[in-house]
This record gives structure tokens, sequence and C-alpha cells, in this order.
């Protein structure tokens, strides 16, 4: 159980190195604020899930140039992968302590 919330605590954290970057430029091309203050709240707006996620699809499209698809790829796909691979790998959990239920692992 412990590796599997140390896969999830990885993954997030990747995306998360992406997504402030982009969530700050996008916060700059939107505001033309100073660039620390826009870290500040990028910093801040980023670590929120939705939130975070759109800002950082903006930022991507407007900042970095990237596609719809790119960044859509990136802030939501990804995210919905690793939330699909860890409700498999806990449903194969469940159905193994079913199966066997003197089987510690």
């Amino acid at each position: 159980m412990r590796r599997h919330l140390a896969l999830g605590a990885i993954a997030y954290f990747a995306i998360a190195l992406v997504q402030i970057p982009a969530a700050v430029s996008g916060i700059h091309q939107l505001t033309q604020l100073w660039w620390f203050l826009c870290v500040l709240i990028g910093v801040t707006f980023a670590s929120l899930p939705i939130v975070g996620s759109l800002l950082g699809i903006y930022g991507a499209q407007t900042g970095w140039g990237w596609s719809a698809a790119e960044s859509y790829s990136l802030f939501v796909g990804v995210p919905l992968f690793f939330l699909l691979l860890g409700s498999i790998i806990g449903a194969a959990k469940a159905i193994s302590r079913r199966l066997y239920p003197h089987n510690p692992g």
C-alpha cells in the first residue's frame, strides 16, 4: 500500500514541476504583473487541483505555445491515468484479499 501511495506522490510532484511554471507563465501573460508576484500567485493557486490544472493549461498554451491537445493531455490526461491506475491497483488488492483471506499481502 505504501508503495502505491509513493507512486502517486511522485506522479503528483512531477506534474507540479511543470504545472507551477506553466501557471506562473499564464498569470504573467494575463496580468503583466511583476514576475515575482506572479510566482507567489502561481505557487499558491497551482497547488489547488482544478484551479492549478486550468492555470497550467492556460499558461502552457499562451506562454509556451503548446497546442490544446498537448496541454490537456498533460494537465488532465496524466492525472486521470494515475487515478485509473490507482483504482485498478486498489480493486486488484481488494479482490486478492477476498480470494486469499490469510495472505497478508
